[in-house]
Protein backbone atom coordinates (compact mmCIF):
# COMPACT_ATOMS: atom_id res chain seq x y z
CA UNK A 1 0.00 0.00 0.00
CA UNK A 2 1.13 3.23 -0.81
CA UNK A 3 -0.21 5.69 1.56
CA UNK A 4 -0.45 4.65 5.53
CA UNK A 5 -2.81 6.77 8.12
CA UNK A 6 -1.59 5.42 11.65
CA UNK A 7 -2.98 6.32 14.45
CA UNK A 8 -1.30 5.67 18.05
CA UNK A 9 -4.03 6.39 20.68
CA UNK A 10 -2.89 6.68 24.24
CA UNK A 11 -6.03 7.93 27.04
CA UNK A 12 -7.60 11.27 25.21
CA UNK A 13 -4.42 11.96 23.21
CA UNK A 14 -3.53 10.56 19.48
CA UNK A 15 -0.85 10.83 17.35
CA UNK A 16 -2.07 10.71 13.09
CA UNK A 17 1.34 9.10 11.46
CA UNK A 18 1.16 9.82 7.71
CA UNK A 19 3.16 8.06 5.18
CA UNK A 20 3.60 7.64 1.65
CA UNK A 21 1.94 9.55 -1.39
CA UNK A 22 -0.84 11.63 -0.99
CA UNK A 23 -1.40 12.95 -3.96
CA UNK A 24 -4.20 12.66 -6.93
CA UNK A 25 -3.03 9.43 -8.43
CA UNK A 26 -3.36 7.87 -5.10
CA UNK A 27 -6.70 9.98 -3.57
CA UNK A 28 -8.90 7.03 -3.64
CA UNK A 29 -6.35 5.36 -1.10
CA UNK A 30 -6.21 8.49 0.53
CA UNK A 31 -9.82 8.72 1.24
CA UNK A 32 -10.33 4.93 2.65
CA UNK A 33 -7.32 4.80 4.93
CA UNK A 34 -8.46 8.45 6.67
CA UNK A 35 -11.64 7.04 6.75
CA UNK A 36 -9.89 4.12 8.91
CA UNK A 37 -7.98 6.18 11.09
CA UNK A 38 -10.88 8.74 12.02
CA UNK A 39 -12.78 5.49 13.49
CA UNK A 40 -9.97 5.33 15.57
CA UNK A 41 -10.04 9.07 16.73
CA UNK A 42 -13.70 9.31 18.00
CA UNK A 43 -13.59 11.00 22.10
CA UNK A 44 -9.86 12.27 21.47
CA UNK A 45 -9.19 15.67 22.94
CA UNK A 46 -5.82 15.86 21.47
CA UNK A 47 -3.65 14.83 18.58
CA UNK A 48 -0.21 15.57 16.76
CA UNK A 49 0.07 14.95 13.11
CA UNK A 50 3.47 13.80 11.98
CA UNK A 51 4.36 14.72 8.26
CA UNK A 52 8.18 13.00 8.75
CA UNK A 53 7.27 10.31 5.98
CA UNK A 54 5.22 12.15 3.98
CA UNK A 55 6.79 11.22 0.31
CA UNK A 56 4.73 13.66 -1.79
CA UNK A 57 2.02 15.53 -1.24
CA UNK A 58 -0.24 17.74 -3.80
CA UNK A 59 -3.25 19.45 -3.61
CA UNK A 60 -5.74 16.84 -3.48
CA UNK A 61 -4.15 15.04 -0.67
CA UNK A 62 -3.70 18.44 1.09
CA UNK A 63 -7.66 18.31 0.89
CA UNK A 64 -8.46 15.42 2.12
CA UNK A 65 -6.56 15.58 5.36
CA UNK A 66 -7.11 19.24 5.62
CA UNK A 67 -10.71 17.91 5.65
CA UNK A 68 -9.53 15.47 8.74
CA UNK A 69 -8.34 18.06 10.92
CA UNK A 70 -11.23 20.46 10.45
CA UNK A 71 -14.05 17.38 11.55
CA UNK A 72 -11.08 16.93 14.36
CA UNK A 73 -11.44 20.19 15.32
CA UNK A 74 -15.49 20.67 15.06
CA UNK A 75 -15.42 17.74 17.70
CA UNK A 76 -13.66 19.34 19.93
CA UNK A 77 -9.80 17.83 19.49
CA UNK A 78 -7.29 20.18 19.34
CA UNK A 79 -4.84 19.11 16.40
CA UNK A 80 -1.11 20.02 16.42
CA UNK A 81 0.67 19.81 12.97
CA UNK A 82 4.09 18.24 13.19
CA UNK A 83 6.19 19.48 10.27
CA UNK A 84 9.86 20.56 11.47
CA UNK A 85 10.91 17.27 9.36
CA UNK A 86 8.83 17.70 6.10
CA UNK A 87 8.07 21.95 5.99
CA UNK A 88 7.00 21.89 2.34
CA UNK A 89 3.89 19.59 3.31
CA UNK A 90 3.29 21.25 6.38
CA UNK A 91 2.55 24.81 4.49
CA UNK A 92 1.06 23.00 2.35
CA UNK A 93 -1.62 21.43 4.57
CA UNK A 94 -1.80 25.28 6.61
CA UNK A 95 -2.59 26.86 3.56
CA UNK A 96 -5.81 24.62 2.05
CA UNK A 97 -6.76 24.58 5.93
CA UNK A 98 -7.22 28.50 5.99
CA UNK A 99 -8.36 28.54 2.07
CA UNK A 100 -10.95 25.62 2.43
CA UNK A 101 -13.86 26.52 0.50
CA UNK A 102 -16.54 24.13 2.16
CA UNK A 103 -17.73 26.71 4.65
CA UNK A 104 -21.54 25.83 5.39
CA UNK A 105 -23.60 28.53 3.46
CA UNK A 106 -26.51 30.59 6.01
CA UNK A 107 -29.77 29.36 4.36
CA UNK A 108 -31.54 31.67 2.16
CA UNK A 109 -35.00 33.01 3.19
CA UNK A 110 -37.70 33.05 -0.02
CA UNK A 111 -38.54 36.55 -1.53
CA UNK A 112 -42.29 37.40 -1.92
CA UNK A 113 -43.03 38.76 -4.99
CA UNK A 114 -42.69 42.86 -3.68
CA UNK A 115 -39.28 42.13 -2.33
CA UNK A 116 -37.90 40.83 -5.36
CA UNK A 117 -39.64 43.30 -7.28
CA UNK A 118 -37.53 46.18 -5.03
CA UNK A 119 -34.71 44.25 -5.47
CA UNK A 120 -34.97 44.60 -9.37
CA UNK A 121 -35.53 48.50 -9.03
CA UNK A 122 -32.38 48.66 -6.57
CA UNK A 123 -30.21 47.15 -8.90
CA UNK A 124 -31.44 49.98 -11.73
CA UNK A 125 -29.85 52.97 -10.80
CA UNK A 126 -26.27 50.81 -10.56
CA UNK A 127 -26.70 49.28 -14.01
CA UNK A 128 -27.99 52.71 -15.92
CA UNK A 129 -24.22 54.11 -13.61
CA UNK A 130 -22.74 51.29 -15.53
CA UNK A 131 -24.28 51.60 -19.15
CA UNK A 132 -23.21 55.86 -18.40
CA UNK A 133 -19.75 55.17 -17.31
CA UNK A 134 -19.08 52.78 -20.48
CA UNK A 135 -20.79 55.14 -23.10
CA UNK A 136 -18.93 57.85 -21.55
CA UNK A 137 -15.20 56.15 -21.54
CA UNK A 138 -16.18 54.97 -25.18
CA UNK A 139 -16.79 59.01 -26.22
CA UNK A 140 -13.57 59.77 -24.46
CA UNK A 141 -11.97 57.49 -26.04
CA UNK A 142 -12.80 58.65 -29.33
CA UNK A 143 -10.67 61.73 -29.79
CA UNK A 144 -7.86 60.18 -27.95
CA UNK A 145 -7.92 57.28 -30.89
CA UNK A 146 -8.14 59.53 -33.08
CA UNK A 147 -4.99 62.44 -32.10
CA UNK A 148 -2.63 58.99 -31.05
CA UNK A 149 -3.49 55.66 -33.82
CA UNK A 150 -1.00 54.00 -31.46
CA UNK A 151 -2.34 54.30 -28.33
CA UNK A 152 -5.29 51.55 -29.43
CA UNK A 153 -4.02 48.20 -29.90
CA UNK A 154 -5.11 47.13 -33.13
CA UNK A 155 -3.79 43.46 -32.88
CA UNK A 156 -6.47 42.79 -31.31
CA UNK A 157 -8.97 44.23 -33.76
CA UNK A 158 -8.75 40.79 -36.25
CA UNK A 159 -9.28 38.78 -33.33
CA UNK A 160 -12.13 40.29 -32.18
CA UNK A 161 -13.66 40.52 -35.69
CA UNK A 162 -12.90 36.79 -35.72
CA UNK A 163 -14.63 36.19 -32.53
CA UNK A 164 -17.86 38.46 -33.88
CA UNK A 165 -18.37 37.04 -37.25
CA UNK A 166 -16.29 33.97 -38.06
CA UNK A 167 -17.05 31.69 -34.29
CA UNK A 168 -20.16 33.35 -33.96
CA UNK A 169 -21.63 31.92 -37.37
CA UNK A 170 -22.64 28.60 -35.79
CA UNK A 171 -24.92 30.11 -33.55
CA UNK A 172 -26.41 32.74 -35.69
CA UNK A 173 -27.41 29.93 -38.42
CA UNK A 174 -28.71 27.64 -35.92
CA UNK A 175 -30.79 30.68 -34.33
CA UNK A 176 -31.87 31.60 -38.30
CA UNK A 177 -32.27 27.63 -39.44
CA UNK A 178 -34.87 27.79 -36.25
CA UNK A 179 -36.84 31.09 -36.70
CA UNK A 180 -37.24 29.75 -40.67
CA UNK A 181 -38.72 26.63 -39.78
CA UNK A 182 -41.27 28.06 -36.93
CA UNK A 183 -41.78 30.46 -39.68
CA UNK A 184 -42.66 28.21 -42.40
CA UNK A 185 -45.23 25.83 -40.04
CA UNK A 186 -46.93 29.16 -39.00
CA UNK A 187 -47.06 29.67 -43.27
CA UNK A 188 -48.50 26.86 -44.05
CA UNK A 189 -50.96 26.47 -41.21
CA UNK A 190 -52.12 29.76 -41.76
CA UNK A 191 -51.75 30.65 -45.50
CA UNK A 192 -52.88 27.29 -46.55
CA UNK A 193 -56.41 28.24 -45.34
CA UNK A 194 -56.34 30.78 -48.34
CA UNK A 195 -54.59 28.62 -51.09
CA UNK A 196 -51.42 30.40 -50.29
CA UNK A 197 -48.92 27.79 -49.15
CA UNK A 198 -46.94 28.92 -52.34
CA UNK A 199 -45.56 32.19 -50.77
CA UNK A 200 -44.97 30.38 -47.61
CA UNK A 201 -40.70 30.58 -49.09
CA UNK A 202 -41.23 34.20 -49.32
CA UNK A 203 -42.80 35.04 -45.95
CA UNK A 204 -39.24 32.66 -44.35
CA UNK A 205 -36.79 35.37 -46.43
CA UNK A 206 -38.48 38.14 -45.39
CA UNK A 207 -39.16 36.96 -42.19
CA UNK A 208 -35.20 37.06 -42.10
CA UNK A 209 -34.82 40.19 -44.08
CA UNK A 210 -37.33 42.47 -42.84
CA UNK A 211 -38.74 43.83 -46.19
CA UNK A 212 -40.98 46.87 -46.03
CA UNK A 213 -44.65 46.34 -45.77
CA UNK A 214 -47.11 46.26 -48.58
CA UNK A 215 -48.29 49.47 -50.07
CA UNK A 216 -52.05 48.19 -49.72
CA UNK A 217 -51.91 48.03 -46.11
CA UNK A 218 -53.65 44.70 -46.15
CA UNK A 219 -53.60 42.70 -42.62
CA UNK A 220 -51.92 39.64 -44.32
CA UNK A 221 -49.35 42.32 -45.62
CA UNK A 222 -48.68 44.14 -42.04
CA UNK A 223 -49.68 41.26 -40.07
CA UNK A 224 -47.16 38.23 -41.54
CA UNK A 225 -44.60 41.06 -43.08
CA UNK A 226 -45.26 39.34 -45.87
CA UNK A 227 -44.24 41.57 -48.74
CA UNK A 228 -46.01 43.74 -51.28
CA UNK A 229 -46.73 40.14 -53.33
CA UNK A 230 -49.25 38.91 -50.53
CA UNK A 231 -51.26 42.40 -50.05
CA UNK A 232 -51.14 42.30 -54.49
CA UNK A 233 -52.62 38.85 -54.16
CA UNK A 234 -55.29 39.88 -52.32
CA UNK A 235 -56.88 41.30 -55.90
CA UNK A 236 -55.39 38.28 -57.43
CA UNK A 237 -56.65 35.52 -56.23
CA UNK A 238 -58.63 36.09 -52.91
CA UNK A 239 -61.47 38.06 -54.62
CA UNK A 240 -60.54 40.43 -57.06
CA UNK A 241 -61.97 39.46 -60.64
Amino acid sequence: MNVGVRVDRKLDHATIVLSGSFDLAHSSEVVHAVQSAEAHLHDCHSAEVSLAQVNRIDGSGAVLLARLIDRLAASGCRTDILGGENPEASRLLTLYRQHRTDHPSPPRRAMNPLARLGAIAAQIPAKANDAFDFTGRCAAALPKAAMAPMSVDWGSLPRLMQEIGADAWPVTSAANLLVGIIVGFLGVSQLGRFGAVAFVPELVVVAHFRARPTDHGYGCGWTLGCGSRIGDSHDEGFGGD
